[in-house]
């Protein structure tokens, strides 16, 4: 483990990530598929959508395809470790998701990536149940974690739990409704490292 992945700065990003509509209007003025029929989604603003590449307005950043706010300040953690996990009680199936920066998911249908895997994949529910997913030294960036209702029959309430530290976790209390294939809201955590200081052992420029 290296001096770097043991000063993470990671934020939390609380905010609902709510989808919005999109269209485009035409010369009579009249909105197509293509333009966003929410009052104020300009580009860049917050809840707009946006691409990998695009620019948010200051404060915000884009995740799974909308411009979030960032909240105030950091939470510096010790650990080189991001923990996410879904718990419930009922006798439901449900999934859950990771989203990683470089677009790859872990979920239980890619359980495995490189430095992250689904630790416990629950199918049948019960009481207390808990599905985790670990990642070891996480790249900087993004990461975007929910919940699918994978059975469907019956609306679930769990809480969500994204943490690198136990000074750094953030927990959501989450609905689903009795649809298979549903999700809960979107959570993002951001992580960044801090540069690096430089030492006496660094040539001199």
């Amino acid at each position: 483990m290296t001096a770097l992945h043991s000063a993470l700065s990671v934020q939390l990003v609380a905010g609902l990530l709510m989808f919005a509509q999109t269209g485009c209007a035409d010369d009579t003025g009249n909105t197509t598929d293509n333009e966003s029929t929410t009052p104020g989604r300009v580009p860049g603003s917050e809840q707009a959508e946006c691409a990998p590449d695009d620019v948010c307005d200051p404060g915000l950043v884009c995740a799974s395809g909308l411009c979030v706010t960032l909240p105030d300040g950091t939470t510096t953690a010790a650990s080189s470790e991001l923990v996410f996990t879904l718990n419930w009680s009922a006798p439901e199936d449900l999934d859950l998701v990771v989203e990683l920066p470089n677009g790859e998911r872990i979920d239980s249908d890619n359980p495995t990536t490189e430095n992250g895997w689904l630790v416990r994949d629950e199918i049948r529910g019960g009481r207390d149940v808990e599905e985790r997913i670990r990642i070891v030294a996480p790249q900087q960036g993004t990461y975007v974690y929910w919940a699918v209702n994978f059975g469907g029959d019956l609306p679930i309430s769990a809480t969500l739990t994204g943490n690198a530290t136990a000074d750094s976790r953030h927990e959501e209390q989450i609905s689903l409704p009795p649809v298979s294939g549903s999700e809960s809201e979107h959570f993002v955590l951001i992580v960044e490292y801090p540069p690096r200081r430089r030492t006496s052992d660094d040539p001199v420029e």
